[in-house]
């Protein structure tokens, strides 16, 4: 039977003796947003929620505290009224304030508010201390938990291990909690669920940390039989008095006045047959993206709805489409987010989780060996890092996972495997709470230029160029190349890794003139680096990938391509990361200023600390694209000292001093201390 036939038999009088009887239970309509000029998925219009009030009092409807809803519950008795409501809004909008105040103070309206602590005072959208406060003292509102700063547990306990979910849980639950009542002088027993998620663990926490009652978001109407820590809620009306059009503001096809909405909603929510959810998802919803620690808006976000790239207007927010599925995001300093459109519906923000990345290398045999790996593992579990760049094309052109790409295989790249597959392996470290890397070796290439000479560099000769390891490399601009190696970098992206990496992005350093397809002059190398790493950042945008590039230190200072095609003012506009290798015993002619890198902790630490700053001064970047791989190994071309904790705690400090987004440790054994990694 459709839901329009439902709708048609609802809205058709009926007979008296042939209604059903009406139900013994207390709705709790849920707000978000008030506003006077325009309404969306979680914004009401302020004329409409005077309508909707007026038309529960026509009717007969009477507004009680939330705490008559709990001792309904908790005492499992019928309400003495069939005709009772309560109001809650969630969240804590600047509306709440300016908007709903003034009408319940001249209405003596009590109304209960949700509030998640973080935001409160620090986003602009948000309410202040000193407005709760003065609401609070009004007697007319009471404020309750809606979580620390509003996840989605579904998706934290998907990326989560398990004591690290348990300990989120416990934050969002107990500081919540701590922060109203510090800040409010309040006691708080109540909470309400962000997006409506919940089961028996989170239930069984929330008792734990000492909350009475809960509330859930699943339009239905609360009844004295309701678990306790899962009490039902209906969301309000997304409807207006304007008829469907380009910018349709509900469901209702047959337009109609506000009152018919509330009207909808209760009856609705009564007999189970349409819920309020069903109705919201037919509205286009427009969300503001923020700084998950601050509340405030983020800047230079891309934002991905359905594999496509949407675009974000200049105040940091974006439309969501009813029609739309998933919605992905992410800004330099934060991590990628990712989320179904479900989680969204009752959210009026996507919030981004901000992170330095402070990241250890691990080869292809390495992440595959138990003796290498979990000492790395222990360090960040004890908080010396956060992040892991892991190769999964080498060096020697091998890819060490099972890759679906029919060319990996032709050409014996495939000969071992070390990563049994990547979405497993992305799944058990996501759960730690690490960030994570694929490492792509790309132009160094010898099983791809051993089998087709053709993709090749080659001397005058004719033959293949080898460089000092003996290993061939691959042309730059052949399409097949490119192609190949962009293949492989969705499959990366695909599997789930926060960001893929571009290592050897670049021509030979070699003195003898080699012989490429296309014009390999310094525009021709600039030209053909660039444009692959464009394609490439165009490739990932659907998977949400972040796209970095490894550079050569001295291609922060020098003013040309350095030989090998990479130029600092157009490779920034091309990636979100820009990772140059900022190793002290790679600078063995000095930089300007400064002739001895590695002469003391001092000179280390300005050796990173000026190339960071001199690229920052160069191309006016923002400091967090630049994420230096920084010396974990004994320095070679100077004095040979060894680079131990000091050593690495002069570099970190350097990168932080410099305002970078974090640094990687690069040590080709995989052999780290975390002394210096605090």
């Amino acid at each position: 039977m459709s839901k329009l036939f439902l709708l048609l038999l609802i809205l058709w009088p009926l007979p008296v003796k042939a209604q059903r009887d009406p139900v013994r239970g207390i709705p709790v309509l849920v707000y978000h947003r008030f506003d006077q000029r325009q309404t969306g998925a979680t914004t009401v219009l302020t004329e409409n929620f005077v309508e909707q009030i007026d038309w529960l009092a026509k009717h007969g409807y009477r507004i009680v505290p939330l705490q008559d809803v709990v001792s309904m519950v908790t005492e499992n008795r019928l309400p003495p009224s069939v005709r009772q409501v309560a109001i809650t809004v969630d969240d804590g909008h600047r509306s709440v304030y300016t908007e709903l105040y003034p009408l319940i103070k001249v209405r003596h309206i009590p109304i209960t508010l949700f509030i998640y602590p973080t935001v409160i005072s620090k986003a602009s959208y948000a309410l202040t201390w000193e407005q709760l406060q003065e609401m609070k003292s009004s007697g007319l509102v009471r404020i309750e938990s809606h979580t620390l700063w509003h996840p989605d547990f579904r998706a934290e306990r998907k990326r989560l291990d398990g004591q690290a979910y348990a300990a989120l849980v416990h934050d969002q639950l107990v500081k919540s909690r701590s922060i109203l009542e510090q800040r409010l002088g309040i006691q708080v027993h109540l909470l309400a669920w962000p997006y409506g998620i919940f089961d028996d663990d989170l239930m069984q926490a929330a008792e734990q940390a000492g909350y009475t009652a809960a509330f859930a978001y699943d339009g239905k109407i609360a009844m004295p039989n309701d678990p306790r820590l899962a009490i039902h809620r209906i969301a309000r009306s997304p409807w207006s008095r304007r008829l469907p059009g380009a910018r349709a503001d509900g469901c209702s096809q047959a337009g109609g006045e506000a009152m018919n909405a509330m009207r909808l909603v209760l009856l609705f929510a009564a007999f189970g047959i349409w819920t309020v959810r069903d109705c919201v998802a037919a509205v286009s919803q427009r969300v503001l993206i923020t700084d998950a620690n601050t509340g405030k808006a983020v800047s230079r976000v891309t934002v991905v709805i359905d594999g496509r790239t949407a675009p974000v207007d200049g105040s940091g927010s974006i439309e969501i489409a009813a029609s739309a599925k998933s919605v992905s995001a992410r800004a330099i300093g934060y991590w990628p987010y990712h989320s179904d459109i479900a989680a969204l519906r009752e959210q009026s923000t996507i919030s981004l989780r901000p992170i330095a990345v402070h990241a250890l290398y691990l080869t292809e045999y390495g992440i595959a060996s138990k003796a290498l790996r979990e000492p790395v593992l222990d360090i960040i579990r004890r908080g010396g890092a956060n992040a892991l760049v892991i190769t999964i094309k080498s060096d020697r052109g091998n890819l060490a996972y099972p890759s679906a790409i029919p060319l990996a295989t032709q050409i014996g790249a495939r000969r071992m495997t070390t990563i049994r597959s990547l979405p497993d392996l992305v799944t058990d470290l996501h759960s730690k709470g690490i960030y994570l890397i694929a490492r792509i070796v790309t132009f160094k290439d010898d099983p791809l230029a051993t089998a087709h000479p053709e993709y090749g560099v080659r001397l005058n000769s004719g033959g293949l160029f080898k460089d000092r390891e003996h290993l061939s490399w691959t042309d730059p601009f052949r399409r097949e190349v490119r192609d190949y190696n962009i293949a492989i970098a969705v499959e990366a992206a695909k599997a789930g890794f926060d960001e893929v990496q571009f290592d050897y992005v670049r021509f030979p350093d070699c003195p003898q003139k080699l012989q490429f397809s296309g014009t390999a002059d310094e525009a021709g190398r600039v030209k053909a680096v660039t444009s692959f790493l464009a394609e490439a950042h165009k490739a990932l945008e659907p998977f949400n990938a972040f796209l970095s590039v490894d550079i050569f230190g001295y291609v922060l200072w020098n003013r040309n391509d350095t030989g090998i095609g990479q130029r600092l003012e157009e490779i920034v506009p091309a990636v979100d990361y820009v990772c140059p290798m900022l190793y002290p015993s790679g600078f063995s002619f000095g930089i300007p200023g400064h002739p001895n890198p590695v002469g003391t902790n001092e000179d280390i630490y300005q050796t990173v600390r000026l190339s960071l700053e001199e690229s920052i001064k160069r191309t006016h970047a923002d400091p967090k694209m630049f994420r230096p791989w920084i010396q974990g190994f004994r320095d070679y071309a100077f004095s040979r000292r060894p680079f131990g904790a000091a050593e690495v705690a002069s570099q970190t400090r350097a990168a932080t001093d410099a305002h970078a987004d974090g640094w990687s440790l690069w040590n080709a054994r995989n052999v780290y201390t975390d002394a210096c990694l605090k």
